[in-house]
């Protein structure tokens, strides 16, 4: 017996292959180490990007930077402790 087409789908496939859940997939893993860059700092925190660069620039917020790198990380401590001591009013 010939069977349909549409049938021979598999409607149980992992839906861990569908496209959105590889992007979704990679950013769960971004922000799962303890260096974030803007976007996974951003994403972890709730804090924009452009918010972020402005609180490194004046010093609010550490950055590592290896040595001849431009590109800078936040460490997840140093973000959870600047925003424990905002809360406690330690912000200006």
């Amino acid at each position: 017996m010939e069977t349909p087409i549409g049938d021979m789908t598999n409607e149980h496939e992992d839906l861990a292959s569908a496209p959105g859940d590889e992007v979704a997939r990679r950013k769960r893993s971004r922000a799962s180490g303890r260096l974030l860059d803007l976007k996974a700092a951003e994403a972890y925190s709730g804090i924009s990007v452009w918010t972020l660069r402005d609180l490194i620039a004046s010093g609010d917020l550490p950055v590592v930077r290896p040595p001849r790198l431009r590109r800078g990380w936040i460490d997840r401590a140093d973000l959870d402790r600047a925003i424990a001591d905002w809360e406690g009013g330690g912000g200006r």
